[in-house]
């Protein structure tokens, strides 16, 4: 015997939009926060030339006279144009 509710149990039909809902915003919220993380690695910063240098140092691919020489180019002065 199904009774007053029918056949959706407890919380009638309401139970099932519900639920419906539910599964609705868990889906948009997901999509959300998927996005959000896409458009936080879009605004980080590039990389430095310092920064990929100390990387090609630690992965070895360079010596350590050859990051100390071009760490020091990178951090010096800039020279003054030619011809000007």
């Amino acid at each position: 015997m199904m009774g007053w509710y029918g056949g959706w149990g407890m919380m009638g039909w309401f139970g099932g939009v519900g639920m419906f809902l539910l599964l609705i915003g868990l889906v948009a919220l997901g999509i959300l926060l998927a996005r959000g993380s896409q458009s936080v690695e879009r605004q980080l910063p590039s990389d430095t030339a310092t920064d990929v240098l100390r990387r090609r140092y630690a992965a070895g691919e360079i010596s350590q006279q050859e990051f100390e020489r071009m760490r020091q180019e990178l951090t010096a002065a800039p020279a003054a144009p030619r011809g000007a």
